[in-house]
C-alpha cells in the first residue's frame, strides 16, 4: 500500500482490506502497515492501521504490536484497541494475559488511575477459559490493586469462571 492505494479503496472498506492484508501478512507487509500507521496524519486512518496490526496470524508480530502499543507512537486513549483486538484474535488470545501481567506497570500508568479504558482493558481478559489462568489473574490483581477497577475485575473473573465451567461441560459431553 501507498498513498495512492489508500485513495483507491473506498473508506468504508479500508478496515476490512487492511485487516485481510494483515491476516496473511509476512514481515514485509506487517512493516508496511506499521509504517503507514506512523506516517498517516488522519487519526481515523491511523486507527484502521492499528486494528490491522492486531489482526495478523503471526504470534511474533502480535507480540511486536503489543510492545509497539506501549510506545509514544500510540496515544494512551488508543491503547485499549490493541489489547482488546489481540485478545479477540484467535492467535493472540493466549498472548494477552502474559503480556498484560508483564507490562502492567506501563499499561496502568499509560492509562492513568480512574481512566474507564483501563476497565475495558481488564475486561478483555474475560476471553480466558482456563481456570488456572483465572486464578492467576485473581491473585495478580489482589496483589496489584488499582482503585476503580474492583468491580470490573470481579465481573471479569465471574465470566472466566462461567466460561471455564461451560468448556468443562462441553469437554465431558464430547
Amino acid at each position: 500500500f501507498d498513498e495512492s492505494d489508500k485513495k483507491a479503496i473506498d473508506p468504508k472498506l479500508r478496515s476490512s482490506v487492511y485487516g485481510l492484508v494483515a491476516w496473511g501478512a509476512d514481515r514485509a507487509a506487517y512493516e508496511k502497515l506499521k509504517r503507514l500507521y506512523k506516517t498517516t496524519r488522519n487519526h481515523e486512518e491511523k486507527l484502521r492501521f492499528l486494528v490491522a496490526l492486531c489482526n495478523t496470524k503471526d504470534q511474533q508480530l502480535l507480540k511486536e504490536t503489543l510492545e509497539f502499543s506501549l510506545t509514544k507512537e500510540i496515544r494512551s486513549q488508543d491503547l485499549v484497541i490493541p489489547i482488546t483486538v489481540v485478545a479477540n484474535n484467535p492467535y493472540g488470545k493466549s498472548l494477552i494475559w502474559p503480556w498484560m501481567k508483564e507490562n502492567w506497570g506501563s499499561i496502568s500508568s499509560k492509562f492513568g488511575i480512574g481512566n474507564p479504558l483501563l476497565n475495558r482493558a481488564i475486561g478483555s481478559l474475560s476471553i480466558v477459559t482456563d481456570p488456572k489462568i483465572g486464578k492467576d489473574i485473581e491473585e495478580f490483581f489482589r496483589k496489584n490493586p488499582i482503585p476503580g477497577t474492583e468491580r470490573k475485575i470481579a465481573q471479569t473473573l465471574e465470566k472466566i469462571g462461567i466460561y471455564s465451567m461451560l468448556i468443562g461441560r462441553m469437554n465431558k459431553e464430547l
